[in-house]
């Protein structure tokens, strides 16, 4: 087993509102296929913060005008690859100290992502970057 048996995160589509003060602006919010941990969130937020492409917000949106949203999904599918290639790092330095743990933490992972409904979740990382 190793760190690429981590099941990826993928950005399904973003959850878009018309923002509430500027009619042309909407709050996209990413969903994903499963519910990301904690720190894949801060990881994926970060990279988001990053982009000059993405106007992100610390409230957990990115903020754009509506002939944007495609490219900012677009953005955001790139950083979901992104970060999925960085967190993967955790558990391949966990494989080094506590193999035998660690393996069964990745099937744990494999099976709850193959279980989970993939209809849109939202990172809940609460913290901040």
């Amino acid at each position: 087993m190793s760190e690429l048996d981590w099941p990826a995160v993928s950005f399904l589509r973003a959850d878009v509102t018309p923002y509430p003060r500027f009619s042309h602006l909407r709050e996209l919010r990413p969903l994903f296929n499963r519910k990301p941990y904690g720190d894949w969130c801060e990881l994926f937020f970060k990279c988001c913060k990053e982009d000059s492409d993405i106007d992100w917000k610390e409230a957990g949106f990115a903020l754009c005008g509506s002939n944007d949203v495609g490219l900012v999904e677009e953005r955001f599918r790139l950083a979901t690859a992104n970060t999925n290639t960085t967190f993967r790092a955790v558990p391949a330095r966990a494989l080094d100290n506590q193999p035998r743990e660690t393996s069964d933490l990745i099937a744990l992972e494999a099976s709850l992502a193959a279980s989970s409904k993939g209809d849109g979740y939202l990172c809940n990382f609460s913290g901040g970057i």
